[in-house]
This record gives C-alpha cells, sequence and structure tokens, in this order.
C-alpha cells in the first residue's frame, strides 16, 4: 500500500485525510507539523506529502524548502494544500518549477484523489514477498528561489 503523509496542524482535517485516504485505499499518515517532521518523512518513506501551508508551529514554507533541499526527500512528490491562496498565487511559477502541486482550500476531495493518482497513481495492493524494486536514482536538488 502507497503512504501518504499529511501534515496539518489541524486535528479536523488530519482525521479527514486518514478516513478519506484509507477508504481509496492509501495508507495514510498524519504529523501536527510540530518539530521533528524532516526526521518523521525520513522514517516513514511516504509516497506523497500532502502539506499544508500554515502551520501553528513551523511556517510550511520552511518544511517545503527542507523536503526540496534535502536527498533524501527531494523526490517526494508535495501538494501544497492551502487557504492562503495569495501566498501560493505569489509563488505558483516557481513551486511548478519544483513538481510541487497546489490545491486551494477548500477543496472537493475529487479534486485531491485526481492529484493523488496523477503523482503517485492509483492505489496498489500490499506487496508479496516476490522481487523487490529496484531504488529510484538520487533526484537533483530542487529550491524555492526567494524561499529558502
Amino acid at each position: 500500500m502507497q503512504t501518504v503523509l499529511v501534515i496539518n496542524d489541524s486535528p479536523e482535517f488530519l482525521e479527514l485525510m486518514r478516513e478519506f485516504l484509507s477508504d481509496e485505499g492509501y495508507a495514510p499518515e498524519t504529523h501536527n507539523g510540530g518539530e521533528q517532521i524532516l526526521e518523521r518523512v525520513k522514517r516513514v518513506a511516504p509516497a506523497l506529502i500532502i502539506l499544508d501551508l500554515v502551520l501553528g508551529q513551523v511556517d510550511g514554507w520552511v518544511i517545503l524548502s527542507q523536503l526540496l533541499a534535502d536527498d533524501e526527500t527531494r523526490a517526494i512528490p508535495v501538494i501544497l494544500c492551502s487557504a492562503a491562496a495569495d501566498r501560493t498565487r505569489r509563488y505558483a511559477e516557481e513551486l511548478a518549477s519544483t513538481g510541487v502541486r497546489i490545491l486551494e482550500k477548500p477543496f472537493d476531495l475529487d479534486h485531491l484523489l485526481g492529484l493523488v493518482v496523477e503523482l503517485i497513481g492509483p492505489p496498489h495492493p500490499p506487496a508479496d514477498d516476490g522481487p523487490q524494486a529496484a531504488e529510484p536514482a538520487a533526484a537533483e536538488p530542487r529550491t524555492l528561489p526567494g524561499l529558502a
């Protein structure tokens, strides 16, 4: 099953995403946006991250910049999910060049699912003990001009 890590400071949003992603066949993991996010991402090794831009303790831009700068995390697709439309639109071109997708709140769950499937494909059943896939090649650093 493909893991999707949702980083958001709203317990209600995290619960909604847990239920929705589970119902759609993905393995959701959540983080409340507190400390040690990068370490959690590395430990979970998600196929996709859904990241809120405005978090209580840590700025989503900082998290995104760390993810894009780190060798272990830069290849993980990110959906930047936020109600701060003015901020995301301001950097839309830079974000697009890094492969980050923007999803403005409020959003339709079908639209979110479409982005998830576009980025990581449909959910996969749990793998059997067959041959393991080769590890992907290291991705080039992705940075956010003016945001690093």
